[in-house]
């Protein structure tokens, strides 16, 4: 991974036999599309991550998870979601293009995986984010009691 312009970084990914190059979004569009974002994906995951650790209750949750994502998906316009998702891919210094560029859906799902894992990682790893739910929950659980 290669960093340049301060927060923005770069990185090489081979999806089938082509070689894409992400680059990471400034933390402005993060912000800005990250409802989008999270609308998409966060309630069919939390959902299905919650039920790790239960074999019986995962087999259970991924139906559901994967219906609540293609509901969600249907409600947004998917076709503007993975373009969003892949605005940082170029392929051969073109914006990557689905159609003309990725051979099939698997190709489309690894570049956006890796897009948003570029982009959203530092949620998972990342202090704040920890930190900002810490101070959130504690406050949403106060005003429920009042």
């Amino acid at each position: 991974m290669t960093s340049f312009a301060g927060n923005i970084k770069q990185e090489k990914f081979t999806v089938g036999d082509k070689n894409y190059l992400l680059q990471s979004w400034g933390v402005i569009k993060v912000i800005k599309h990250f409802p989008t974002i999270g609308k998409a994906f966060a309630v069919p995951l939390s959902f299905l991550y919650s039920s790790m650790g239960d074999e019986e209750a995962l087999r259970e949750a991924v139906p559901q998870a994967f219906y609540m994502l293609f509901e969600q998906l249907e409600a947004q316009d998917v076709m503007e979601l993975f373009s969003l998702i892949l605005s940082g891919v170029t392929f051969e210094g073109q914006q990557v293009d689905i159609d003309k560029h990725l051979g099939n859906i698997d190709e489309l799902f690894q570049l956006a995986a890796k897009s948003l894992e570029l982009n959203y990682g530092c949620l998972m790893s990342g202090k704040g984010f920890k930190n900002l739910l810490g101070v959130m929950v504690p406050m949403h659980q106060m005003t429920a009691q009042v």
